[in-house]
């Protein structure tokens, strides 16, 4: 006669455990996929959106340089007064020390 399987490790514990294996699995592959086609061009052009729609100005007044440190990209829009936005590898906003954020 075979022996009966713990009960313990079987049911609720293994779908809660593949619904976290397969949760994890997929926001590291959408997460990959926004970084793999993140453009900066494209990421400019949305701060730079941003700041027209804020300000009223024209958006051709931004442009994007290297970020420093933990930046990816800084956008710089000109204006009274002039507007620094720190933009993650991500394409979140950052904080910039010194600047306002908006």
């Amino acid at each position: 006669m075979r022996e009966r399987a713990n009960p313990r490790f079987g049911g609720p514990a293994i779908v809660s455990l593949a619904a976290l294996v397969f949760v994890a699995a997929a926001s590291g592959l959408l997460m990959g996929f926004r970084l793999a086609t993140l453009d900066a061009t494209d990421v400019i052009s949305r701060y730079a959106r941003h700041h027209a729609e804020l300000t009223g100005r024209s958006p051709a007044d931004c442009v994007g340089v290297p970020g420093r440190g933990d930046l990816w990209l800084e956008v710089i829009c000109g204006g009274d007064p002039r507007r620094i936005y720190g933009v993650s590898r991500f394409g979140f906003a950052v904080d910039i020390p010194g600047e306002r954020r908006h």
